[in-house]
């Protein structure tokens, strides 16, 4: 079953209207890495980048996580 144009753009106006629901569906499109194993000698992420990655940084920041809460809603 398919939604209707009409209802799935009414759908998207109500996301786009509230910052939360912005963030929240930007969350849900990104992957943070794990931090790397660096007792094995590795120092990068999955995306080659210095953890934290901007990829994991960008997630932490639209799911409201900072670092020191270790991944806890606020």
């Amino acid at each position: 079953m398919t939604t209707p144009p009409q209802a799935s753009s009414q759908a998207t106006a109500r996301v786009t209207q509230d910052p939360v629901m912005v963030l929240h569906a930007i969350a849900e499109l990104l992957t943070p890495c794990v931090p790397p194993d660096t007792a094995a000698g590795w120092d990068l992420c999955a995306h080659a980048e210095r953890w934290p990655c901007p990829t994991t940084r960008a997630y932490w920041l639209a799911a409201h996580i900072t670092p020191t809460n270790h991944g806890e809603q606020p």
